[in-house]
């Protein structure tokens, strides 16, 4: 099943088992994904949206016969057919973008909100709050506001396109440009390509290579077919 597939991977990683064995379904496969996507792009830290796993309850579950069968079940998980991508941001735009997160977690639990749109808030890892001094950690140090650290994040989160801008353009720091980049993953096959052999994966383990000029046909592609 895609969970113990995710289980594998976390406990090869080292994750306790007594701690794998606490997590649900859900935190299982977001998770191994934050991992994976961390690990792929040599990120100090990994986020995506609660909303960019999709009904991962009713999924994970279910018998995985082969590798491609794992591919077809990650990219209904990860329906969004985002692209992966690494950019650089300091401190204290992550301390901004992680109070909106919090933000949107308090109104997605307040039953008198007015907004209709859920699953806003991030999941992430790498960078952990103290529950006592509120205070964030990244990989066991104190977050530093000055200091650049690199993020693992989809293509939407990277141009501020859902609700949080402090990605677009922090401290005037440059971002990553798509026609700039000289491949583009797709997110789905990089968390496949951690949990089945690359012959399995949709695209190979170099990923998917998409020029400038044919991007917008790629994106109007997957948009289309998520409705």
């Amino acid at each position: 099943t895609l969970e113990s597939l995710c289980g594998k991977l976390l406990l090869d990683w080292g994750v306790p088992e007594t701690d794998v064995r606490k997590m649900n379904r859900t935190n299982i496969v977001e998770r191994a994904t934050l991992q994976r996507m961390r690990q792929a792009m040599g990120a100090d830290i990994a986020v995506l949206q609660k909303r960019d796993l999709f009904r991962v309850m009713d999924v994970a579950d279910q018998e995985v016969t082969s590798g491609v069968n794992t591919a077809e079940v990650l990219d209904r998980v990860l329906w969004k057919g985002d692209f992966l991508l690494k950019t650089a941001v300091t401190g204290s735009v992550l301390e901004a973008v992680m109070a909106r997160s919090k933000e949107l977690a308090d109104l997605d639990s307040d039953p008198n909100k007015v907004e209709t749109e859920e699953g806003r808030n991030l999941i992430q890892t790498g960078i952990v709050q103290d529950p006592v001094s509120k205070a964030w950690y990244i990989n066991g140090l104190a977050l530093e506001k000055t200091r650049l650290y690199s993020v693992a994040l989809p293509d939407y989160l990277t141009f501020g396109d859902t609700t949080y801008p402090q990605f677009k353009n922090p401290d005037g720091l440059d971002r990553p440009r798509i026609g700039n980049e000289k491949r583009l993953r797709m997110l789905s096959n990089v968390v496949c390509l951690g949990l089945t052999p690359a012959e399995n994966c949709t695209e190979n383990e170099k990923g998917l290579v998409i020029s400038p000029h044919n991007l917008l046909d790629r994106k109007s592609t997957r948009l289309n077919s998520s409705h």
